[in-house]
């Protein structure tokens, strides 16, 4: 038996899962809990040109929930984009700069209570010379 092979190539979804839009029925409630005004300048909006954004861009951390989400009208959302532009760019800039790699070397181990003390304290509760510091001193 033959397997079977597809002449139709695979497709990806033109939207990737992390940057979904907004479906009719999100817009509608966010339209409806705006009560029909741009959230921004206040202008009554008709005849559906608006736009709903997030506050918080995706880009910048944002969720793509409803407590993120505002009308806005047209001219608002021009505004709203290119502002969110020039910080994206700054963003860009920075992580050029800087970048996000991986330390060159594990850190090392934490450092002992005692710290760099030649001291021990015993468990009747006298103070004594480390084993180290012992050593060393009959080395003298």
């Amino acid at each position: 038996m033959k397997p079977e092979i597809s002449l139709i190539p695979a497709r990806e979804p033109a939207v990737p899962e992390d940057r979904k839009g907004f479906t009719p029925k999100q817009r509608a409630d966010a339209f409806l809990r705006a009560g029909g005004k741009c959230e921004v300048c206040g202008v009554k909006i008709f005849g559906g040109a608006f736009q709903v954004d997030h506050i918080i861009a995706r880009n910048h951390l944002g969720k793509h929930e409803p407590s993120n989400w505002r009308v806005l009208c047209i001219p608002c959302h021009k505004d709203k984009t290119a502002e969110d532009a020039g910080i994206s760019a700054k963003i860009n800039r920075i992580q050029e700069k800087h970048g996000f790699k991986e330390p060159k070397r594990k850190p090392g181990p934490k450092l002992r209570g005692a710290g760099f003390s030649n001291r021990n304290r015993k468990l009747n509760g006298t103070v004594g010379l480390t084993q180290a510091a012992a050593r060393a001193a009959r080395e003298k």
